[in-house]
């Protein structure tokens, strides 16, 4: 299965990554408590402060769809599936 998603991902010029970490931000956003979607905000802020994160915006409403923060309205816009 993970070799089959990994295909899929590279199709649409994502890693399978990216594309896992985007389906479970945007699963806590829209069925996440409050405490939950704290964690996530928690997460987004401590690696916007690392290093290593270059590329990835400080603001969650400033990042593109499929990464952090795309769903931040809470409205899905879900493409998976989609090219």
């Amino acid at each position: 299965m993970w070799k089959a998603f990994s295909a899929v991902c590279k199709r649409r010029d994502r890693t399978a990554a990216a594309d896992l970490t985007a389906h479970m931000e945007r699963t806590i956003r829209l069925y996440g408590t409050d405490e939950e979607k704290q964690l996530l905000a928690d997460a987004e802020a401590e690696l916007c402060e690392r290093p290593g994160a270059q590329g990835r915006s400080p603001s969650p409403r400033g990042m593109t769809e499929g990464t952090m923060g795309a769903h931040h309205s809470g409205k899905s816009t879900d493409t998976m599936g989609k090219r």
